[in-house]
């Protein structure tokens, strides 16, 4: 390993780092200096999600709660859904069983 292998800037960073982990995971971080930014996809491809799950419109449209004009909509192009449906249209794509899971638990 070479004898400066580190910066001692980037060695204090990473200390740093470490520290702050350590400080959130034992819970006594300050959490108002640390913010999660969610990214909504500006489109998504309904009738891709729908068709890779093998559901027809309306079997979609009931087993996650849309309107089955909406979902109509949507995968005519003729409306955006909103970001909150985009954001829960994604992890129907990413993750539909833990969807399915939960919705039925309700």
């Amino acid at each position: 390993m070479p004898k400066n292998f580190m910066s001692e800037k980037n060695f204090d960073l990473l200390l740093q780092s470490i520290q702050e982990g350590k400080d959130f995971r034992d819970g006594t971080a300050d959490k108002s200096k640390y913010r999660v930014t969610v990214v909504v996809p500006k489109a998504i491809d309904v009738k891709a999600i729908r068709t890779r799950l093998d559901m027809t419109q309306v079997d979609f449209a009931t087993t996650f709660g849309f309107s089955l004009k909406s979902v109509q909509f949507w995968e005519q192009g003729r409306r955006l859904p909103e970001a909150s449906a985009r954001a829960f249209l994604k992890l129907i794509d990413k993750a539909p069983e833990f969807v399915l899971e939960t919705l039925s638990a309700a």
